[in-house]
């Protein structure tokens, strides 16, 4: 049996891995901090529904030598986890990169799975060469396919456009190919719309909003949907083929999540001044449901960003995924990140005596 291998301890990379297995293909995972490899089975993959789960309970997994796994594998997904950003985050794609290609096999794919920007799967196909003596689309078989745990795409990218049966087996799912670069466009078109939407509701709502402005609940954009894809945003700036008069949009999505933070924190103490607190004094309490295994640590990197400028004017903060289990004994101000978070936090307001902030556009109480 031809077996697939997945680079990297991602949510995307195991819910890939996953999926396959349960089909009845052999898969391996390659932890990338570790340069290790295990052989995922049936009932691992049954038993851990996510990375998360199967993290925490470390179950005992057959080890498998990497160099092995990689020239053994038919198909190998590129899915890392990439936690660096600017310059230093293609450093670190770089790295993982080589990592990840250097035992390919002639005859194999290759499949992306993480954004690149613009023209970034051109740079990867020459590293390709340089580190295999192998060039893409002759000797091994190069697609772009970047995977996202909170959409789903059907369009894959490769060398000429041209369909690959074995792929659409492996994935068991109807895909769309198309040229590489085509592809590349495609994703960052998806990225700036998205971003456009998210610069629309920040700028409409930077000046003259107050904490009792509501927005419809059914359109209202939490912080959680404004950072989704910043760091695809982030790449798509630092690419070479990047259009001049796009970059002033992609610019503006980059600059308005900075300013919304800003003005989420001056919001935080009007509030609080407003409900007669000191905030030196003041619980503070980041609601926000974030998966730290995902592909992107954009959300991670904005909550940092968040809770060192909190931390500036309290040092009581704190940030959780759920309140379920969460008890204060006396008022604490909530800060609720996604829709989720908000819901819960709300159905918990009485017993916590916590005053709910929404992290949207008006960040309203």
């Amino acid at each position: 049996m031809d077996s697939v291998v997945v680079y990297g301890f991602s949510t995307e990379g195991y819910n890939l891995a996953s999926k396959l297995v349960e089909r009845g293909i052999k898969v391996q995972l390659i932890d990338e901090t570790l340069s290790s490899a295990v052989m995922l089975r049936p009932e691992i993959a049954k038993m851990y529904p996510d990375m998360a789960t199967l993290n925490a309970d470390e179950p005992l997994m057959d080890a498998v030598p990497v160099k092995t796994a990689v020239s053994e594998a038919k198909c190998l997904f590129f899915a890392p986890r990439i936690r660096r950003t600017g310059s230093d985050c293609k450093m670190e794609v770089y790295s993982k990169f080589k990592d990840a290609i250097t035992y390919l096999s002639k005859g194999s794919s290759f499949v992306c799975s993480i954004p690149v920007g613009l023209g970034g799967n051109m740079q990867n196909m020459s590293v390709l060469k340089h580190i295999t003596g192998i060039e893409a689309g002759k000797g091994i078989s190069y697609y772009y396919y970047p995977l996202n745990a909170h959409q789903h795409t059907s369009i894959v990218g490769t060398i000429r456009g041209n369909e690959n049966t074995e792929l659409v087996n492996i994935l068991d799912e109807d895909l769309l190919f198309i040229p590489m670069s085509m592809a590349e466009r495609e994703h960052a078109i998806n990225i700036l719309s998205k971003f456009g939407n998210t610069i629309s509701k920040i700028e409409m709502y930077r000046y003259g909003a107050h904490t009792s402005d509501i927005l419809p609940y059914t359109s209202e954009t939490f912080l959680d949907d404004m950072v989704d894809g910043l760091l695809d945003l982030q790449l798509i700036k630092d690419s070479k083929d990047n259009v001049t008069h796009v970059s002033y949009l992609i610019k503006g999505g980059i600059r308005a999540i900075e300013t919304y933070i800003k003005k989420m924190i001056e919001s935080i103490k009007n509030i609080a001044r407003e409900r007669g607190l000191r905030m030196s004094r003041t619980d503070v309490i980041i609601s926000w449901q974030i998966d730290r295994y995902g592909i992107r640590g954009d959300r991670l990197e904005v909550l940092q960003t968040l809770m060192t400028k909190l931390q500036d004017y309290t040092s009581r903060v704190e940030q959780c995924n759920t309140l379920e289990n969460f008890h204060v004994n006396r008022t604490t101000l909530v800060i609720a990140c996604s829709k989720s978070n908000y819901e819960e936090a709300k159905a918990r307001q009485d017993d916590m005596e916590s005053i709910i902030i929404k992290a949207t556009p008006t960040v309203s109480v």
